[in-house]
């Protein structure tokens, strides 16, 4: 069910569905650097959206862009989404796609249910992208994209509608749309439908069988490497989805790491043989006032023989030299 689709440089392979999937576009941009000496690093990009505060994301690249590793991985929510007319789908990954080239480094999509939450949505992702999951080994590592929006966030056209009219406030008032937005999450937190700890189905990754099926058999023929590292937009560790187990179960006879989003707060959940950690935001409107509610991206190195090491760079704590000049003449 694999495809070898693409050797690029030294030491990297693709992979994707190829019985499922017919098509000459790909989830990524840019061509990976030969892998050269002993190690690499990688940046991982929290969510962006649902409602992204305006220059954050803007300023994560560019930073993203002077670290200089070897390529960047997204966990999901690039875009506003949830459009009803594909024009408007497009142009809005044509502006994101516009940002992510500026940054000249290889870039690695993930599925979010903003980007792919109606069928309109997902046929402009497949017009452009052409599939969901997939993986892709550099050097001694193995990466796994999991798609874990088969199962659709569709919203009802009440909720597109105040959706949209809290994005645009964004843009014009980011303090006014952020207390409307968390003081909408306190609201929820007393709700069971809504809430994540008391409705684990929230929080469901409904893996398909081909999906499952795909990375089966992506793990059985790589079964060498040093590290795994699986991207999915929802951390459906926390929920309640016995096809996220099932890929879990696949993934716990070696060394691992879980990147996820969604959520928009920075948690770190360490379980034996492998890390879950879910990404904070990377330019999105805060949900709710938890702990470890930040803006940041995170870089990761990984060095043969080693464990790969984490680090946490806090967005609202990087400036520009300028931002410190005096106010003086002198």
């Amino acid at each position: 069910m694999t495809n070898h689709a693409a050797t690029l440089k030294n030491n990297t392979d693709f992979f994707y569905d190829n019985e499922r999937f017919t098509t000459d576009e790909r989830p990524w941009l840019g061509t990976l650097p030969e892998f050269t000496g002993k190690d690499f690093r990688f940046v991982v990009l929290g969510d962006r959206c649902g409602i992204a505060l305006p220059g954050i994301f803007e300023k994560a690249l560019e930073l993203t862009k002077q670290l200089n590793p070897n390529f960047v991985l997204s966990v999901g929510d690039l875009i506003e989404g949830y459009w009803s007319q594909e024009e408007e789908a497009h142009a809005e990954w044509e502006q994101m796609e516009s940002l992510l080239q500026e940054m000249e480094l290889p870039f690695f999509f993930t599925v979010g249910n903003h980007d792919y939450g109606n069928e309109l949505m997902v046929k402009v992702w497949r017009a452009r992208r052409g599939f969901e999951y997939y993986a892709f080994r550099y050097a001694n590592h193995l990466f796994l994209v999991a798609n874990s929006e088969e199962t659709l966030k569709t919203m009802s056209a009440q909720d597109e509608e105040g959706f949209r009219g809290i994005a645009k406030l964004a843009q014009a008032n980011p303090e006014k749309a952020v207390d409307i937005v968390r003081s909408a999450y306190r609201n929820l937190e007393d709700d069971s439908e809504f809430n994540h700890t008391a409705n684990p189905n929230l929080l469901r990754a409904d893996l398909s069988e081909e999906q499952l099926s795909f990375f089966e058999k992506v793990l059985e023929e790589n079964k060498d490497v040093h590290w795994t590292f699986l991207t999915i937009h929802t951390p459906a560790w926390r929920g309640d989805s016995p096809q996220f187990k099932q890929l879990e179960n696949l993934l716990s006879t070696r060394k691992h790491t879980i990147f996820a989003g969604h959520l928009h707060q920075l948690e770190l959940h360490e379980k034996e043989g492998g890390n879950r950690i879910q990404m904070g935001r990377t330019g999105s409107i805060p949900h709710g006032e938890g702990k470890h509610d930040l803006n940041h991206i995170m870089l990761v190195s990984a060095k043969e023989g080693h464990e790969p090491s984490f680090t946490v760079i806090d967005l609202d704590g990087v400036y520009a030299i300028e931002h410190f000049r005096k106010n003086s003449n002198n």
